[in-house]
């Protein structure tokens, strides 16, 4: 009873370690999105990997981002938008939020952007012009 108690206890610090660590196909990609020089303030970066399975990153005030991405080439898309303005009518819907960033970077076809993770830590700067 005792050695398995010890087993089990071992095994679920082993799973543990694992876990913090992450998806071994995995790496963490940090960076900064600016804009005609300037951080992009809010917003999201996407990778997607060959089979199109995506990984999502915040934008934080200073421009800066971090995520975890498949270890490979992956693809990259940049959302930013302004804040919803909400009607004073509650009868007629809201204008949509405008972009801070040209449109073509919200779609990997178009945006020209992407990385070759590597394993270990990635520095991804992107510098998005119009």
């Amino acid at each position: 009873m005792k050695t398995r108690l010890l087993l089990g206890l071992g095994l679920a610090g082993t799973l543990a370690l694992l876990g913090c660590r992450g998806d071994p196909n995995t790496a963490v990609v940090k960076g900064t999105v600016t804009y005609k020089g300037k951080p992009v303030p809010a917003g999201s970066v996407l990778f997607y990997d060959p089979h199109e399975n995506p990984e999502n990153g915040k934008i934080a005030a200073d421009g800066q981002y971090t995520l975890r991405a498949r270890i490979g080439m992956n693809k990259v898309a940049i959302f930013s938008r302004e804040p919803r303005i909400d009607s004073p009518d509650p009868t007629v819907p809201p204008p949509p939020p405008k972009s801070r960033i040209p449109w073509k970077y919200e779609d990997t076809r178009k945006s020209g952007l992407s990385l070759d993770v590597k394993p270990g830590e990635n520095k991804a700067d992107f510098e998005l012009k119009d």
